[in-house]
C-alpha cells in the first residue's frame, strides 16, 4: 500500500505543476503582449 501511495502522490504533484506552468505561460504571454503594445 505504501508503494502505491508514494506513486500516486508524485503523479498528482506533476499534473498540478503542469497546470500551474500553463497558467504562468498564459500570464507571461499576456504581459509580453502588453509590453509590446505599450512600447
Amino acid at each position: 500500500m505504501s508503494g502505491v501511495e508514494c506513486l500516486q502522490i508524485p503523479r498528482s504533484e506533476v499534473l498540478y505543476g503542469q497546470r500551474h506552468k500553463k497558467a504562468i505561460g498564459r500570464t507571461s504571454r499576456r504581459r509580453a503582449m502588453k509590453r509590446v503594445l505599450w512600447w
